[in-house]
């Protein structure tokens, strides 16, 4: 054990205050030890009694005002002098248990384990009821002595003194866990679960020790978890009227995913401590977690009134506009926060990223480029600005942006966005700029980063020289390995229908086509109007007509698809 053991416990069953109070407990002491009197004003006169003590308690006394003048010297003089004024005072009253751990633990930290001992025990041997001497002794010698039989003599003791104090519990169950006697670990808990204690931090500490057990939560339905879930049941019941306590139960059901019972725990705290920190927030946690929008909602917006400023708020809402989504109002609340918070860098990037995904690309752009001004140096700002220019099919300005993202990428720090969908959005653009060598070497980088989710690329950079009647052979294939991840993707086999096309194998790219039109979950006018030309091809101008009337009925500024119908029904209106 180190010093820290003997502090750590002598800080659960005490407080020490500030030094100013030690300097009324002197003052005290030496009127209760008769050196001075009590003084009574009484119309200007003063009237003078004298009190004195009983000689047994005139050396309490003086023992409380020597411990005060050590934690004074303490800090004024250092523990060497400190420690004179500790002793004088423990030789007056040897059964000072407070005193006693303090000293014990300075003898610690110097590593003198004999004296610390030898301190304890005089201690122990006036004052044989103090449990906190008795489980420190328990301590020393479980932790620095590795003496199993002594610490558990000690820790008994403690429990014959205190039965209801969870520490000496807690002691007992350290000796036979760490020393592999797992039968009277449990016995220990067992014990503890029949106390008739109704202190909640008892049943509070005893739930805390049986998620030791199991190194964290217990799982329900078995028997530590059954009994850590009737601990916090008695947390509940004795600590009804104490905020504090109640926030531990409710964050152990939250933490197991109870939110049935964490919710109406938090309700109650805040009916008992409307000003209670984050119960508010925690709240509005666990509707969110249990889906109960409806219920959250109102609960951030009383935090937003309490606090116009409170940016946790704002982002709950965001969250919970998501889930239920509701996108507009998800950037209404991120607009609000980084109104905010205008210099945090994380929250521009994630309202330009949910613009886009929205597809409000221009106002993506408006943002975007606000926040590259405030933050020059960032490569993801670059790279979200060239997405978007490119989603504003303006892929010519948007590659020069895609390079010097690459370069800032390496030359700055934050540059793991070069992975595959960087590489696959680059490509795009390039090929969208008619740069197809460019492209093609790029969507193939997007393959190799991430072989295993390519799916997307393979078929675009297929259909891309399928378009233009080249490399077939590789577009084939490339679609081919698409559709193995992805055997239904009505746009996959469209690409594959047009490779076929493109081969002069029309029937084979009708019978691909026409699948693909039906997996499709929306008409799609590039799909129809393939399916007209592969009918065309094949001598059916009505179906090729119906099917090219079908495309241009979903695109109508396609003017050469609109020629074409045309022409096609001058054709067949023109034969018998």
């Amino acid at each position: 054990m180190t010093a820290g053991v003997a502090q750590s416990i002598w800080k659960k069953r005490c407080i020490l205050t500030s030094a100013w109070f030690f300097l009324l407990i002197v003052v005290a002491s030496r009127i209760w030890a008769g050196s001075e009197t009590d003084a009574f004003i009484d119309d200007g006169a003063v009237e003078t009694r004298p009190f004195q003590l009983l000689p047994a308690n005139e050396k309490k006394a003086e023992a409380t005002a020597l411990f005060a003048r050590g934690l004074l010297d303490q800090e004024s003089k250092g523990p060497e002098v400190a420690l004179e004024s500790y002793l004088k005072a423990l030789a007056l009253d040897p059964g000072y248990s407070k005193l006693a751990v303090h000293v014990a633990q300075e003898y610690l930290r110097r590593g003198e384990e004999a004296q610390a001992l030898g301190v304890l025990k005089e201690s122990l041997k006036a004052n044989p009821q103090s449990s906190l001497v008795a489980i420190v002794l328990s301590k020393i010698y479980l932790l620095n002595l590795r003496k199993v039989d002594l610490a558990e003599t000690y820790a008994l003791k403690a429990q014959a003194a205190s039965p209801d104090q969870m520490e000496s519990y807690e002691a007992l169950w350290d000796i036979y866990q760490s020393s592999g006697q797992r039968k009277k670990a449990d016995e220990v808990l067992a014990k503890a679960m029949q106390s008739p204690s109704s202190d909640p931090l008892f049943w509070l500490e005893l739930a805390t020790l049986l998620q030791r057990q199991t190194s964290g939560n217990p799982p329900a339905g078995t028997e530590e978890g059954s009994r850590a879930a009737s601990a916090i049941a008695k947390v509940v019941e004795f600590g009804s009227t104490q905020p504090q306590v109640l926030n531990k139960a409710a964050e152990y059901y939250f933490l197991n995913r109870q939110m049935e019972k964490a919710a109406p725990i938090y309700e109650r705290i805040l009916k008992l401590d409307p000003e209670f920190p984050d119960v508010l927030e925690k709240m509005g946690g666990v509707y969110m977690a249990m889906g109960q929008y409806d219920q959250a909602l109102p609960i951030y917006q009383k935090m937003i009134e309490k606090n116009p400023q409170a940016l946790a708020a704002y982002d709950q809402l965001v969250a919970l506009y998501r889930a239920k989504q509701e996108m507009p109002k998800a950037v209404e609340a991120m607009q609000k926060a980084l109104r905010l918070a205008p210099f945090v860098y994380e929250r521009h990037v994630a309202i330009v990223a949910q613009l886009l995904e929205m597809q409000r690309f221009e106002t993506a752009l408006i943002y975007v480029e606000a926040a590259a001004e405030k933050f020059p140096q960032s490569g993801l700002l670059t790279y979200l600005r060239a997405m978007t220019l490119a989603r504003l099919k303006r892929a010519p300005e948007a590659m020069p942006f895609f390079e010097k993202a690459m370069v800032e990428a390496v030359t700055q720090s934050g540059g793991n966005f070069l992975d595959a969908m960087f590489y696959f959005e680059y490509g795009v653009a390039a090929e969208q700029s008619e740069q197809y060598d460019k492209a093609a070497d790029l969507f193939r980088k997007s393959i190799e980063l991430d072989p295993a989710n390519a799916a997307r690329t393979c078929n675009y950079l297929g259909y891309m020289w399928a378009e233009r009647g080249m490399n077939l052979d590789e577009a084939e294939k490339l679609i081919r390995r698409a559709l193995l991840a992805e055997p239904n993707n009505g746009a996959y086999l469209d690409s594959l229908g047009w490779v076929f096309f493109k081969r002069g194998k029309y029937a084979d790219a009708l019978v691909e086509l026409l699948r693909s039109a039906e997996r499709l979950p929306q008409p799609d006018a590039v799909v129809f109007e393939h399916i007209g030309d592969a009918y065309h091809e094949l001598g059916r101008n009505p179906e090729a007509i119906l099917y090219w009337q079908k495309a241009a009925q979903l695109d109508s500024e396609n003017k050469a698809l609109t020629q074409k119908v045309d022409r096609s029904a001058e054709k067949v209106a023109s034969k018998p």
